[in-house]
């Protein structure tokens, strides 16, 4: 069963790793196996899929005589050292002898002087592992979170390594320990080690060694991703890392002349919209400073920013509001510049002789309604995020024309709203200034009229 599961995908993969080796293969790869039954499903894949990278692969048992494994391993171009090897059979054999090798038996890696602590093996608790030197060519071209396992398997458990300073670690996992280690890592030749090997050898890496911890029972959950890292191991082992060679292509032919450039676009002329007050209701104050509560004026004859008479009296506190109907500006469209220009009523009374400081907001609504005589009907309406602080305002000529300051932000919030459409009316509402008081009041004329106050808007169409 765990050949058939395994071998089936692991065929397709060695295709397409063939089909894109690097440089020519071909090497002769001892693997040190257990060699035992349980094992040997496992150990034939993957010596099935080395061959299928176009090596040629002899097992030898981890059991041989010292004298046998060191001929072996030093006439070979690579050695693997499988999983399934007994450590202690191994460690002092052929630490070393000068030819790359593979270490995939964590138990190993403390005896040959590969890392810190006692080595070993400990439960993988997620798929992945972390590639923490993406540039390097045992990263394989991955980064980031790679899954290497397609499923937590019990049993499969990933190497434990704490390597020392010389080591290159590319990928990395944190453990049912809770502890993150260095799973796959590379000591070049030369490279010191930071511990001694138990055989008595000497402190340095005497080839190429790559730690490459997956214990042999997470074979039937190993993804494509695992191999791809295994396959970039076994390359950066024999040195098959150069870039491949390009093939002959035939010249040319002679570049035909560019293209002209493209006349630039001609920037829209934005449009000018013009819109004032065409019924009685869509201008109006309501009284938020009085005893009575808020309520609504439709009538006047003026619109006072922001109290009826007295500055002094908090009982004059009160609110405007305009109200503008078809507004044709189409949605997606962007404004350049909106303000309202007001006709002063009256100068000359004693609360007209300070100056008046008004916050200027939008109703967040896409087609607000005109004034009701509703307790509370500008109040209660939603504001906008974006407001206009404006003042000091001090009107001096009776009949002449005011506008306030340019109010782009509020109309831009009013029809960027999801339900916008041209034709939708606005609204804009006028508030006393919390933090600069008003010391007067300017007084402008109430609409319907000529006199009427007129917004302007100018706005370039999507």
């Amino acid at each position: 069963m765990f050949e058939k599961k395994f071998l089936m995908p692991l065929l397709c993969l060695v295709v397409v790793l063939s089909l894109s080796a690097t440089a020519t293969r071909g090497a002769n790869i001892l693997f040190v196996s257990s060699m035992s039954a349980d094992s040997m499903p496992g150990e034939d894949a993957l010596k099935a899929f080395m061959e299928g990278l176009g090596h040629t692969v002899t097992y030898i048992d981890d059991d041989e005589d010292e004298a046998t494994t060191e001929a072996a391993a030093a006439a070979a171009d690579l050695v693997f050292i499988s999983e399934s090897v007994g450590s202690g059979a191994i460690k002092n054999e052929i630490t070393e002898i000068e030819t790359p090798m593979i270490v995939a038996e964590p138990w190993a890696w403390d005896e040959m002087g590969l890392t810190e602590g006692s080595g070993g093996d400990d439960a993988a608790v997620t798929t992945d592992v972390e590639i923490v030197d993406p540039g390097h060519y045992l990263a394989a071209g991955l980064s980031g979170t790679v899954a290497v396992l397609t499923d937590i398997l019990e049993g499969c458990n990933l190497g434990k390594g704490i390597t020392g300073p010389e080591a290159t670690v590319i990928a990395t996992a944190t453990l049912a320990d809770g502890v993150t280690y260095a799973v796959i890592f590379v000591y070049e030749k030369g490279a010191a080690l930071p511990v001694a090997p138990a055989d008595g050898s000497a402190q340095v890496a005497a080839d190429i060694r790559i730690g490459f911890g997956f214990h042999e029972n997470c074979g039937p959950v190993l993804s494509d991703n695992y191999y791809v890292l295994l396959g970039a191991a076994i390359d950066y082992a024999l040195g098959l890392t150069a870039p491949p060679e390009p093939e002959p292509t035939p010249p040319e032919p002679e570049p035909a002349p560019p293209e002209p450039e493209p006349a630039p676009p001609v920037p829209a002329e934005p449009v000018v919209l013009e819109r004032t007050i065409v019924d009685e209701t869509d201008d109006a104050e309501e009284d938020i400073g009085g005893s009575a509560g808020f309520v609504m004026d439709l009538t006047s004859s003026d619109l006072e920013f922001c109290y009826d008479n007295d500055t002094a009296d908090p009982l004059d506190l009160q609110l405007a509001g305009t109200r503008f109907v078809d507004i044709a500006i189409p949605k997606g469209s962007i404004i350049t510049s909106a303000s309202v220009q007001f006709q002063a009523d009256d100068v000359d009374d004693p609360e007209h002789v300070g100056d008046a400081y008004v916050i200027i907001e939008g109703e967040l609504s896409p087609n607000p309604g005109t004034f009701l005589e509703d307790a509370s009907n500008i109040s209660l309406r939603p504001r906008t995020t974006a407001l206009v602080p404006w003042g000091p305002a001090h009107w001096t000529v009776e009949g002449d024309k005011y506008s306030t300051p340019d109010i782009t932000s509020i109309i831009q919030e009013i029809v960027d709203q999801p339900d916008w459409a041209s034709g939708n009316a606005l609204v804009l509402i006028y508030s006393q200034d919390t933090v600069i008081p008003s010391t007067g009041v300017v007084e402008a004329e109430a609409g319907p009229g000529d006199d009427a106050a007129l917004l302007r808007i100018e706005y370039v169409a999507p």
